[in-house]
């Protein structure tokens, strides 16, 4: 049984990047004798999971195999964004004749403009696009070397213009060492915050990636780095294994939809590493009226490019990827590293996460308020209100806007309002007022005195601030929604159970019991089965949630794992079960195992939690 659930959870984390089960396993074609088009078998795409093939269009000198000699190279000719096989980039006829080698057009992912541009998911720009053109290249390799027919190994060259071009950086970035020429026509050298996000003021090119982690168009962080060619600590790697083509790379200085700025970037980051480039910046004095036609995006002639730059460059010398058949390609990547495994002869790749890695944190950093906004002052300190917009993040705004109002934890400690920065930008994108809130936590300097009764307090207040100010802050009064998690969950709880004020509220009429409850795994049993009682003292039960279940709560959705081994899960059972009995809603969902907090360290389990939140706000009527 414990081996049947380890192998499980295995086939689960390594869900979107499955293993390949070799060439005699998968439906590969044979070689075409002349010029012809099959299909190939492509690594699943997480987008939409389930068996996937790419079309290939094979070139040969003279268009006949038999043409094939131990002087024939092969050649990656990739299209455009938006385009299908050769369209945008040079003509395959044209390489396979004059440059002697087989030219390879590839279909790879989001091929034609329908799902390229149409199409809801977003746009892969370049990765899982190289790996399929790897593939293709493996194909034709493999195909070769299987029917004993000579060719140039050591001369293996790849081109593509726009689009084209990104992905045939990527294949020499996933394949460092394998290819002895690639010749750049005004490709992406990164997908860029402008390009991800289609940014105002930005390039035009939308990918049409979100940067909500609770999306399933989220881009990473780490998404992003390995994307990035001229990523200096990739750039390292590639240095290391040996890479030694020589990157050409021909770039408009006028070009705007890949910004000229990236290519310099770029180019001067290879040579930084001490890699083979060659830049060819094109300006209007370079203007030749056939060959160079514009020094924007467009370039020129894209056939003449490629061919003018792939003569005379040095033969590899080394083994391919496709030979050496390792697990050295890795690219150490924010939250782990992409790993590029040849073992199978063509690329299968996968990401190994860094145990006890925070998916959230990356985005929380990358996050910034709208605004602060003071709740309360204490002595000489002011704690503040970390508000998003959601007229800021372009959501339908009603009048006046429901809030959400999160709390962080860290165990009274530790922790501030930029832990759940993404779960407050994710509802203000939704058409609430996003709120992280600041709080005083324990044996900090400038709160020498703070007990976590001051938490709650602080929580109470920032509640009555809300209702007390609504027609300021455009809020509506009657749909407070207040979360928290593991410490702040009790301070959430605790704003609707404990009766802790300040002397000048003591007297208030504005409530601070909130209109919805969401508990994240919250400290819910203070005794000394559950947490906090070291850190409360005697009066530990005071503060003890599960211990003061009353009527009239509101409704509260609670999630906790089973094998939280700082917040024990039967006090989250023991709470839900008894403010049920007592005529409260109260929903508790259930994760099987899982540890403390396990929603921030696994993407898909933050997912959906989030979903499920969703669902319960607008049962409550609390979302726009």
């Amino acid at each position: 049984m414990i081996i049947r659930l380890g192998f499980t959870a295995l086939v689960v984390w390594l869900a979107s990047f499955p293993a390949p089960v070799g060439k005699a396993g998968e439906n590969w074609p044979e070689l075409p004798e002349s010029n012809g088009e099959v299909e190939i078998p492509a690594q699943e795409w997480p987008m939409k999971p389930g068996p996937r093939t790419v079309a290939i269009r094979i070139h040969y000198p003279g268009g006949k195999l038999a043409n094939v000699t131990q002087e024939t190279g092969l050649m990656l000719t990739l299209h455009n964004w938006g385009g299908t096989f050769c369209a945008g980039t040079a003509n395959p006829d044209a390489l396979a004749n004059r440059l002697n080698v087989v030219a390879i057009c590839v279909n790879y992912l989001q091929s034609g403009r329908k799902a390229s541009v149409a199409d809801p998911e977003p746009y892969d720009c370049g990765f899982l696009q190289s790996l399929d053109a790897l593939r293709a290249l493996w194909f034709v390799h493999d195909g070769l070397s299987g029917r004993d027919i000579p060719f140039a190994k050591n001369r293996i060259l790849t081109t593509g213009g726009s689009g084209g071009g990104n992905v045939s950086l990527m294949a020499n970035k996933l394949a460092p060492r394998t290819f002895s020429g690639v010749i750049d026509m005004c490709g992406m050298p990164k997908l860029s915050d402008d390009i991800a996000f289609n940014l105002p003021g930005g390039t035009g090119l939308n990918a049409r990636w979100s940067r909500d982690p609770a999306s399933p168009n989220f881009l990473s962080l780490a998404d992003q780095e390995i994307r990035f060619v001229g990523n200096p600590k990739h750039l390292e790697v590639m240095k290391h294994l040996g890479a030694s083509a020589r990157v050409v790379v021909v770039h408009g200085r006028s070009d705007t939809t890949c910004p000229f700025a990236d290519a310099e970037e770029m180019v001067a980051n290879f040579r930084a590493a001490g890699l083979d480039v060659s830049p060819q910046f094109i300006g209007k004095d370079d203007l030749d009226g056939k060959v160079y036609t514009s020094s924007a995006h467009a370039l020129g002639n894209r056939t003449e490019i490629a061919i003018r730059y792939s003569t005379d460059l040095p033969a590899r010398k080394s083994p391919s990827d496709f030979d050496l058949r390792d697990e050295k390609v890795r690219y150490p990547v924010t939250g782990g590293e992409f790993v590029i495994s040849y073992k199978t002869g063509y690329p299968v790749a996968r990401f190994e996460r860094t145990p006890n890695f925070r998916v959230l944190a990356p985005t929380a950093a990358r996050l910034e308020p709208d605004r602060e906004v003071v709740y309360k002052r204490v002595g000489d300190r002011s704690l503040h209100l970390h508000i998003f917009d959601p007229a800021e993040r372009g959501a339908k705004v009603s009048a006046p806007t429901p809030v959400f109002l999160i709390i962080h934890g860290g165990g009274w400690t530790g922790g501030e309002p930029r832990k759940f920065y993404p779960i407050a930008d994710h509802f203000a994108r939704r058409g609430m007022m996003g709120i992280s809130l600041e709080y005083r936590l324990l044996r900090k300097a400038d709160d020498a005195a703070t007990t976590v009764f001051d938490c709650v307090r602080d929580g109470r207040s920032a509640v009555r601030f809300l209702r007390e100010n609504a027609a300021d802050l455009g809020i509506d009064s009657d749909k407070i929604v207040v979360a928290g998690g593991s410490a702040g969950g009790h301070v959430a709880v605790g704003t609707a159970l404990f009766d802790l004020d300040e002397p000048a509220q003591a007297d208030s009429q504005t409530s601070p019991v909130p209109n919805a409850l969401v508990l994240l795994n919250p400290v819910i049993d203070t005794s000394e089965n559950g947490y906090g009682k070291a850190k409360i003292g005697d009066r530990w039960k005071e503060l003890s949630p599960v211990d003061h279940v009353k009527p009239g709560l509101p409704p509260t959705i609670l999630f906790h794992s089973t094998d939280d081994k700082v917040t024990p899960y039967g006090g989250a059972k023991r709470f839900a079960e008894r403010s049920r009995a007592v005529g409260n809603d109260c929903e508790l969902i259930t994760y099987e195992g899982g540890r403390h907090g396990y929603f921030i360290f696994d993407l898909a389990a933050y997912r959906e939690v989030m979903n499920r939140m969703t669902d319960f706000l607008k049962a409550e009527e609390m979302l726009p």
